[in-house]
């Protein structure tokens, strides 16, 4: 009883992870994920590090956020600085919005996203 609890809890939360298909550039690994449902919104954080220099980073962002479903704010890959913060959300929903920041760890690039819907 206990482990088909779990089951259907695990299955529930990947089901219902809003960044599920958040894009990861190629060589990068999902380090942390933590997802809940309070009051009926969810919310997820994600990190992610990256072995790519910070404007590769960035760039890459920038172009799979816009083919991805997902739209960004202004964000400008060419003047990247650790600390940067961008807001985005899910096309056509305003109710569901994010923050990606970017921090340059050693020689890594580390990307927080955080989402609410």
């Amino acid at each position: 009883m206990v482990i088909a609890l779990i089951v259907v809890v695990g299955i529930h939360t990947f089901t219902n992870s809003p960044l599920r298909h958040f894009p990861t550039e190629a060589g990068a690994a999902t380090v942390r994920d933590n997802f809940k449902v309070t009051n009926g919104q969810s919310s997820e954080t994600i990190v992610i590090d990256d072995p790519h220099a910070l404007i590769d980073v960035e760039t890459y962002y920038q172009s799979a956020l816009h083919t991805g479903g997902w739209t960004v704010d202004s964000a400008d890959p060419s003047q990247a600085a650790s600390g940067d913060h961008w807001h985005f959300s899910r096309s056509g929903s305003s109710a569901q919005a994010g923050l990606i920041s970017f921090a340059t760890v050693g020689a890594n690039t580390q990307i927080t996203v955080e989402y609410i819907s």
